[in-house]
Formats: structure tokens, sequence, C-alpha cells
């Protein structure tokens, strides 16, 4: 009978809990089952009845049945008056809705989520948030999902300024819920998750990564929406660029609209194109898939046609655009929105994402930045750059390696031993 040996049995022993770490966190979380939004995903807004927006921006499709409103504000998708689209995606987000009631509850909340910490989960809440820090901890799960229910039969969702919810250790906005039995009003907060609620949403100068799906109305003023799993890049200006490349002058900064660049100056544009690049190569080869990529220029007084192109900017300066299936632009007030629909596209190891802006006008024209213009990805194109590993898988690889390590010199100084 095979004997293992007591070196080769501890050698096991660390494999085992090897795996153990890296397989951890599918148990460590709650069962929460995220609702299929079905085609009302691609939708950062969508009202049963009427939606009005006013100086704000959507970065997604709008739907409505009935009325529509637009004072300023700049929609980076397509707008669905009634159609079929429009049609299909109320009908999901009823069908979502409904899944999200009948969701077991795992714990319910009372007081005041600010300060508090949850873990992947179906909560009940009979409360109104008013400020402070949600955080939402993934545990390391990016598929976790956190599910909040109205407690009371006319229990809604309200925030107001300085409240934020926060996604920590891998957690996706895509995946986290809100479902109000009344309404949702939200005010100068910083809120990421799916608001469903049974009668309207409001949202006043907030921002939401998530969709905002009403029964009856939707209306935003000073507010941005964004499709969670989009990916944005800001227009930015930098004096060092990455790898000290001199062949482009701007730079992209992978910071959600509204965010922080480094320069809120405008831009003067003399040349007849101008490259902004990444400000990080792409660790590995990334393959983006057919999707429809939206750019927004806000400018001053535009002269002129203006053009897109989005592409591979190698190290060497040469930029290999992607080949667009189909190509838009329209001049929204004082703005420019590019949408480009692209079959495929590949941005080489090494290489970096690139946007660049052709102007063929022959006269110099500005492009304000400051978080007014950017890139946005469609919502199902991989993580760029490629993600690295976590913490926890790098030890579990190193342990197990470790394990496999003991066996070998065992094996060997008992080969030795025999000579």
């Amino acid at each position: 009978m095979f004997k293992l040996s007591k070196w080769a049995k501890r050698a096991i022993l660390v494999v085992v809990i090897a795996s153990m770490m890296l397989l951890a966190p599918a148990y460590m979380v709650s069962a929460a089952t995220a609702p299929d939004l079905g085609t009302a995903a691609s939708f950062a807004v969508l009202g049963g009845t009427a939606v009005t927006l006013n100086t704000s921006t959507i970065d997604g499709d709008v739907g409505y049945n009935t009325a529509f409103t637009n004072t300023g504000s700049t929609i980076t998708g397509t707008v669905h008056n009634g159609d079929a689209a429009a049609q299909a995606a109320y009908t999901d987000f009823l069908n979502a809705y409904d899944a999200l009631k009948l969701a077991p509850v795992d714990s319910a909340l009372g007081g005041s989520l600010a300060g508090q910490v949850l873990s992947p989960g179906v909560y009940s809440y009979d409360i109104v948030v008013k400020t402070g820090v949600l955080t939402l901890d993934a545990m390391g799960d990016a598929n976790a999902v956190w599910i909040f229910q109205s407690a009371a039969p006319t229990g809604y969702l309200s925030t107001d300024a300085g409240f934020s919810v926060v996604m920590a250790n891998g957690g996706q906005a895509s995946n986290v819920f809100w479902q109000s039995n009344a309404y949702a009003v939200l005010t100068g907060s910083s809120f990421q998750g799916n608001i469903l609620a049974d009668t309207y949403i409001t949202v006043t100068s907030a921002t939401i990564i998530g969709n905002a799906l009403a029964k009856t109305t939707v209306t935003t003023t000073s507010a941005t929406i964004s499709v969670p799993g989009m990916q944005s890049w800001l227009l930015d200006s930098k004096t060092t660029l990455p790898g000290g490349n001199s062949r482009c002058n701007l730079d992209l900064i992978t910071t959600p609209p509204g965010g922080s660049p480094t320069s809120t100056d405008p831009f003067v544009m003399t040349q007849n194109s101008i490259i902004w690049m990444a400000d990080e190569p792409a660790g590995a080869d990334v393959v983006f898939s057919s999707g429809t990529w939206t750019i927004k220029l806000e400018t001053t007084n535009w002269a002129g046609s203006c053009s897109a192109e989005i592409g591979d900017y190698a190290a060497d300066g040469t930029f290999t655009a992607f080949t667009p299936t189909s190509s838009t632009t329209n001049y929204i007030g004082g703005a420019i929105i590019i949408k480009q629909d692209i079959a495929v596209g590949m941005v080489n190891t090494d290489d970096y994402l690139a946007l660049k802006i052709n102007n063929s006008s022959g006269a110099s024209q500005t492009i304000n930045l400051g978080g007014n213009s950017y890139l946005v990805f469609p919502p199902s194109t991989p993580d760029y750059p490629m993600p690295e590993m976590s913490a926890g898988i790098l030890l579990a690889l190193g342990l197990a390696g470790f394990g496999g390590f003991m066996v070998i010199r065992r094996k060997k100084a008992q080969k030795a031993s025999q000579v």
C-alpha cells in the first residue's frame, strides 16, 4: 500500500488551503440573485409616462411613453418615444421590479445607512437615507449582488447632499438594486445602483451610476446618470504623458464624467488633428467586441466639421484606427456628440487606447475640459487596462507553488539518502 510521507501530506494540506482561499468568496457571500433587467439595462432613464431632463448628462438610452422635455441636457444614447424598444424595456423593467419584491430578505436595516459596511445580500429598509457614506463590500467577488427592498407598503428612497454609496473590493454598481414601493428622490448625492420605483424618480444635483427606472415619471436637474458597466474617460491635458511620449500632448484619464481632472482650462486646438492617449498601456491584448462608442466634446462656437477616430496607439507613434460600421455627428447646444458603431477593435499589449479628433475647418477650435468632454465605452467592453490579479489569488497561488516545491525538495532529499 502506498503511503504519503509527512512532507507530502503537509504540502497537500497547503495546496488544499490555497484552493479554499481561491474559492472562499463564493461561500462567504449571500446567494442573492440579480434580477434580469433585459433590454432595460441600456436605459439610463426610463419613465412609464414622461421624462423631463434639465441641464443634465445622460450616458445611456432614454425611454418614455407620452411626453419628453429636454432643456440643455446631453444624451449620449438613443431617445425612444414609445417605440418597440421603449415598450420592451418597460416590460422588462416591470418583470425585474416584481422579482425584486419577491426576493427573500436576509436582513432588515433600521436607522441610518451612514457609516455602515454591508456584505452582499438582500436587505429590507424602512428608513430615509439622508447623509453619510454607505460602503458595499464585495469581499473580492465581482459577481456579488445587493438588493434593497422597501419594507413599508409605501416605503420610499430619499437622500440629501453628502450621501454617497461606495463600492469596495470588486463590487459592481450594475449588481446593486434599490426597489422603492413609492418614489425615489435623490438630492446632491453620489449614488450607485439601479433604482426601480413604483411611482416617480427625481434627481437633483446628484450623480447616479445605475439605471433610473420608474413606472410614472423621471425628472432630472443638473444631474449625471450613467448606465453601469460603461467605462468613461475624461479628456484631460498633462505636461507629462505615459512613457514620456512626445507625439501626443493630451491625455485620457480613467475618471467618470463629472470627476476631477488635472486641468480645467479649455484646450485650444490649432492643429488639423490631435490625439488623446490612455494614461496606462494595455497589460495584454484587449479585444473590444461590437458596440457603440460615444465621444462628447463640449466646445465654444465650433466652426466647421468635426470627426473622431478610436484606435491603437503604439509606442513608436503609430495610430491604427478601429474600423467603424457607422458614424453620426450631432451638434447639440455647445456640445458635439459623435457616435461610432465599431464591429471589433484591439489594443495590443503595451500599446495605448487612443482617441483622435480631426478638425477640417482650418480654424482654431476650443474644447472645454474639466470633466465636460469625454469618451464612453459600450457596456460590453472588457476592462482596460487588463485587471491585475487580486492579492488573495496571488497569495493562494504562491502557497500552492510553495507546496509543490516542498514535495520536490523532499523527494530529492530521499533519493540523496539512498545513494
